[in-house]
């Protein structure tokens, strides 16, 4: 019987994939989602987005819709809306 003649050229552990970077990528993909999804819900980001669509149109019917669904909301939430910035991504 030959006995195994060890070359590194067919070590299988040299040609393994390093994973890490691919890994850290949906990590930071789910993390953005997770953020993503808080947005839809969040009250401020919604309100924020109401008021500035509303200083960007000229339709009254719009204004009207607009101004009752701003209404809706407590006025301490509509003053901190004005001064809320959205995360920029």
């Amino acid at each position: 019987m030959q006995e195994y003649n060890y070359d590194d050229w067919n070590d299988a552990d040299q040609n393994t994939i390093d994973y890490s970077a691919v890994e850290a990528l949906e990590d930071k993909v789910s993390e953005l989602q997770e953020v993503i999804d808080d947005m839809k819900t969040d009250e401020l980001y919604i309100l924020y987005h109401m008021m500035h669509a509303r200083t960007k149109t000229n339709l009254g019917a719009v204004f009207k819709d607009l101004d009752f669904l701003i209404g809706l909301h407590s006025k301490a939430l509509i003053e901190k809306a004005k001064n809320y910035k959205p995360r920029d991504f």
